[in-house]
C-alpha cells in the first residue's frame, strides 16, 4: 500500500454528517499490458479520538472503507485519460473523527488477456508516480 495523505479532522465538527461523498480521477496504463483483472483502489482509513495513532499500519484502530475496481464504472483496465469515479460511504457511525488516511492499493492478482500472471505494477518507493509517499506491505 502506498499512503497517499493523512488528513487531521481534530478541531472540526463533522458530526452533522452522516455521508461522505468520494470524487476520484483515474488513469491507468493497464490496457498495454492487456490487463483483464486484478483490483486496485483506494482505502480510507477513519482514526476516532479515543483511538491511539500508531505509525505500524498492521497495529492502527479505526475503521476502513475500500473504493476500488469493483466500485467503478467503466473498465478500469482501460481508463486511459483521467476519468472521474464517485462514491457515497456511510460514516454515521463514525464518532469524533479524529483523522482520515488514504492509501493507493493494488492487489498482486492481475491477468492478462490469455490469463497469465502480470507481474506486481508498482514497486515500492515509486516517486515517479506517487512522490514523496510512503510505501506498506
Amino acid at each position: 500500500m502506498i499512503k497517499l495523505c493523512s488528513i487531521p479532522w481534530i478541531g472540526s465538527d463533522y458530526s452533522l454528517y452522516d455521508r461522505m461523498g468520494i470524487s476520484v480521477d483515474f488513469q491507468t496504463w493497464l490496457s498495454e499490458l492487456n490487463t483483464t483483472s486484478g483490483s486496485y483502489g483506494l482505502l480510507f482509513y477513519f482514526y476516532q479520538n479515543n483511538s491511539t495513532l500508531i505509525t505500524d499500519v498492521e497495529e492502527k484502530k479505526g475503521i476502513s472503507y475500500v473504493f476500488n475496481v469493483n466500485d467503478f464504472l467503466g473498465n478500469p483496465y482501460m481508463f486511459e485519460s483521467y476519468f472521474t469515479q464517485e462514491k457515497v460511504i456511510d460514516i454515521s457511525q463514525l464518532s469524533n473523527i479524529a483523522q482520515l488516511d488514504i492509501y493507493f492499493y493494488q492487489n498482486n492478482d492481475f491477468k492478462d488477456f490469455d490469463g497469465k500472471a502480470i507481474p506486481y505494477l508498482i514497486e515500492e518507493n515509486d516517486d515517479e508516480f506517487f512522490p514523496g509517499a510512503e510505501t506498506y506491505d
